[in-house]
């Protein structure tokens, strides 16, 4: 599926995500550093392990990302938008967090101290859902399903 990929050259492409978890008030917001997982459509946050944002999404796994291209263009008829709704979820595997950090590291080199703490945890993101809009009007919505990818 041709968006697939497109989905996954824009997560490569940009840098930054607002992350949207569920507290008991309602909405809780974050800006993020991210990089995409292995298979390009997942997304891994690098987070302290003991942050509200760390326990809501213990307490509740379901989160939206948001990711887009605006501070790329002055006209908003140009913009990209990504929405992707999924399942988060605190990567316990040493081996495979470490892996994850040694990534953000020669992406992210700016983030190479807050790396280097010891409470510093990494999320992954599996996507369930995908909206992606070009411009106002132009979107699509992607769902998995049993038999995978599909528009919905």
């Amino acid at each position: 599926m041709e968006i697939l990929g497109r989905i996954a050259a824009f997560l490569t492409e940009m840098d930054f995500a607002v992350l949207s978890t569920l507290s008991p008030g309602g909405p809780w917001i974050s800006l993020m550093s991210y990089l995409p997982g292995e298979d390009g459509l997942t997304v891994c946050l690098a987070m302290a392990t003991g942050s509200y944002k760390a326990r809501l999404i213990r307490e509740n796994p379901n989160v939206a990302l948001l990711i887009d291209n605006r501070c790329r263009h002055d006209d908003p008829g140009r913009v990209t938008a990504l929405g992707i709704y999924g399942t988060a979820a605190h990567v316990a595997d040493h081996a495979a967090s470490g892996q994850i950090v040694a990534a953000f590291r020669r992406r992210r080199p700016h983030l190479a101290e807050f790396l280097d703490r010891p409470d510093t945890g990494i999320v992954r993101v599996t996507p369930g859902s995908f909206q992606v809009f070009d411009g106002v009007d132009k979107g699509v919505f992607l769902k998995r399903g049993e038999a995978g990818w599909h528009y919905a």
